[in-house]
């Protein structure tokens, strides 16, 4: 297993890393405000629902493999990537972002505007008008009343629902009609299109909820599809079963697997589609045994779609050239980066201690300009990385022009010598006061060959590192608490990788507030600002970015929030890493988006044959 081998992070499950603010799309209006998406497309019409159509459930199974199993059915309480693409087969939002960054209906009939009237120009309310007639795969009609219910499952704080960060900037959500939502927004928002869009915008079922909008809400029997019937959504499957498998001996640990088994929700408002009769998400593998099952006739599973590759781009190459199948590769806002401790890991990462190095911006700056991101990026990725030198790495029209600490090692050294930081014992380890410059440096036992690089680096300008490596499961877990996970970052440096959740990127930048830092009095879950830096000018400029609708005037502060960022070196990006699936060569119809699952489109999904 290589480095590339990068988890997909649970986004604000970081806090909890849920992959992750989403950024802004290029939107355009009949006026200077950044109100309108820069294209509508068309709405889709609203077929009668029939359960006997002609090509509807024509395909026979699909077969898709998560080396990650998932553990809930329930998006808004999902800790990754394993539980959004087995939530998003059945749940669906209002609308979604496109790999082109537009804006498409899904549940709603049209995409809200200036000139429809739908849109307040001063960025108070958006209101959207949802498809009629649609039903959720027990029959029970779709409404207003699901969409309300959703706002009010996420928002309320019993819950804890990942998702929350997605509404922080509703004030109320009101149904006008039968089919007709308003949100209202506490302040200008140019962010309308956050709330009910993408993954944080699935719509759950009142009438299967609605006795779990509390405490309770992790108990709901639709969270886990254990019996026919307990989970239904207006997606074009519903769930048959979700059973755990067998517990397998990998490697060093023991996983256990399990296997969700979906069939056509004979009420789907397309009346051909799906073309899949049934669908299997087989979870809890060896990484490189899903890669197998898909590219592969060589293992006794075989899958048509395997989410999430964790394979080195040799190896891909290598599996390629058996013939089966095709990677999907997809850029979006995938970053890998080195987080630096403000604290001292020594006084439990506490706020109000001091790094004894790490304190010194000069010695941040070196660590970033020792570090040879390109040969970093080409040895471990490949073509399916990009150096990076921004937080901020899409859309496109948001990264930043200031080019930020190039390699160059001899800098390095020149800012360490300055901050007094020199070998006087000659054993090739730069040192002060008697203290050598030693960090600790941890992430999961995914990113170990990344890490063997940086300290290569890092050790040619006189730097020490002592690497430790974690298992995943503990290092992203749900247990924050735990001594050696990201949250409670016991460490000097750390390396795990980041995504957003949303196409706005100031639900993103908000992620390094000040009030987003765990300690062990929010316990540990505050956000996922583990590098515990606070900069009340940052904040300002976050408060700004949410309530800014002039689309030249937001870009400007979101790209000097990013700059700001990267000056005090907070932490130090490395890679643009793309998101890779693969699928065998007879299945046609994915389209991959950046912004939403990669099973979003499935109703699609066909086989060539």
């Amino acid at each position: 297993m290589t480095a590339a081998e990068n988890e997909a992070i649970i986004v604000v499950s970081m806090r909890h890393i849920y992959l992750i603010g989403i950024l802004l799309l290029g939107i355009t209006g009949c006026t200077s405000l950044a109100m309108s998406p820069a294209v509508t497309p068309t709405a889709q019409l609203n077929p009668t629902p029939t359960t006997e159509p002609s090509l509807r459930g024509s395909g026979g199974t699909l077969r898709l493999i998560s080396w990650d199993a998932p553990t809930t059915l329930n998006p808004h309480l999902s800790t990754g990537n394993k539980d959004f693409e087995a939530s998003r087969i059945i749940y669906e939002p209002l609308a979604s972002f496109d790999k082109h960054d537009n804006l498409v209906p899904i549940l709603a009939e049209a995409i809200p505007s200036l000139e429809n009237g739908d849109l307040d120009p001063d960025g108070l309310s958006v209101t959207w008008r949802l498809k009629q007639g649609v039903k959720w795969s027990d029959g029970e009609d779709f409404s207003a009343d699901d969409v309300l219910f959703t706002y009010d499952f996420i928002t309320n704080p019993l819950i804890e629902s990942s998702s929350a960060f997605a509404y922080e900037t509703v004030s109320r959500v009101e149904a006008i009609d039968r089919y007709t939502v308003k949100v209202h927004f506490a302040d200008p928002n140019p962010a309308w299109f956050t709330p009910f869009v993408g993954i944080p915008g699935q719509i759950l079922p009142e009438h299967k909820f609605s006795a779990y909008n509390g405490v309770n809400a992790k108990d709901a029997p639709a969270n886990f599809g254990t019996n026919n019937g307990d989970t239904v959504g207006t997606g074009p499957y519903r769930v048959v079963s979700f059973k755990p498998q067998e517990t397998l001996f990998l490697v060093t640990k023991l996983v256990e697997t399990n296997k969700i088994v979906y069939e056509v929700n004979p009420f789907f408002r397309e009346p051909d589609k799906p073309y899949f009769s049934r669908v299997e998400l087989l979870g809890g593998r060896e990484p490189h045994q899903a890669a197998l099952a898909v590219f592969t006739n060589t293992t006794p599973e075989r899958a048509d779609y395997a989410f999430d590759l964790q394979e080195s781009p040799d190896e891909l190459q290598d599996l390629i050239a058996a013939g089966h199948g095709t990677p999907n590769v997809n850029f979006g806002s995938r970053l890998v980066f080195l987080d630096l401790n403000r604290t001292d890991p020594t006084q439990d990462s506490r706020l109000g201690t001091e790094h004894p190095f790490l304190s010194d911006l000069r010695v941040r700056q070196a660590l970033a300009y020792a570090i040879d991101r390109e040969k970093l990026t080409e040895a471990i990725y490949g073509q399916f990385g990009h150096a990076a030198d921004q937080l901020v790495v899409a859309p496109e029209e948001y990264h930043s022009s200031t080019t930020n600490y190039t390699f160059d090692q001899e800098q390095a050294r020149t800012l360490l010598e300055a901050a007094d930081w020199i070998d006087t014992d000659g054993d090739g380890i730069r040192d002060k006061d008697g203290m050598p410059l030693r960090f600790a440096y941890e992430s999961s036992v995914n990113f170990r060959d990344l890490q063997q690089m940086v300290r290569r680096d890092l050790r040619a300008v006189g730097i020490e590192i002592e690497i430790k490596t974690v298992d995943v499961g503990v290092f992203l877990g749900d247990d924050q608490s735990h001594p050696d996970s990201s949250g409670r970052f016991l460490a000097d440096m750390q390396t795990y990788d980041i995504s957003m959740d949303t196409i706005d990127p100031g639900a993103y930048l908000g992620w390094w507030k000040c009030d987003q830092i765990p300690q062990a009095e929010n316990e540990w879950v505050a956000g996922i600002n583990v590098s515990r830096w606070c900069d009340p000018e940052f904040d300002d400029l976050h408060v700004r970015v949410m309530t800014e609708i002039d689309k030249v005037a937001r870009r400007e502060l979101i790209i000097e929030m990013n700059d700001r960022f990267i000056a005090d070196v907070v932490a130090i990006p490395l890679v643009h890493v793309a998101d890779i699936s693969g699928m065998r060569n007879d299945l046609a119809g994915v389209e991959l988006t950046p912004w939403d699952a990669d099973v979003w489109q499935i109703k699609d999904w066909r086989s060539r044959s």
